[in-house]
């Protein structure tokens, strides 16, 4: 194939004929110049998955325990325990519930479950007053 304009035609705002195209080549393209990539670690992500899947075999919570809607109380209790998670970390102890890095995991999850709560909460105050 060449580089030359494939025309179309397309009708207008007032019907006026309207001439589109893009050069045509010879591999695909995809626009990504100002889209979101995701930088993450895929690793990471599945290391939170199978922390929260643990807690299900467990018989902790049930699937999507962590969507339902939570009072203040519970707010407090999921900050409380992400504290102690992170108060492990900063001692340097990484192990929980036998997983080399639960504790990281399960402050990584509880974030999650913050966030998600904070956005969808219109109840919960977001400030300290």
């Amino acid at each position: 194939m060449n580089s030359t304009r494939h025309k179309a035609r397309a009708e207008g705002f007032f019907h006026e004929p309207v001439e589109i195209g893009k050069k045509e080549s010879q591999t695909a393209y995809k626009e990504s110049e100002g889209k979101l990539f995701f930088e993450l670690d895929w690793g990471f992500i599945k290391q939170m998955a199978e922390r929260m899947a643990s807690n299900k075999k467990e018989g902790k919570y049930s699937l999507w325990n962590w969507k339902k809607p939570m009072t203040p109380k519970g707010i407090e209790d999921l900050k409380q325990a992400s504290m102690r998670h992170l108060l492990e970390i900063m001692e340097g102890r990484y192990e929980d519930d036998g997983r080399e890095f639960g504790h990281i995991e399960a402050l990584a999850d509880n974030m999650m479950m913050l966030n998600y709560q904070l956005k969808k909460s219109e109840n919960i105050s977001t400030n300290n007053s």
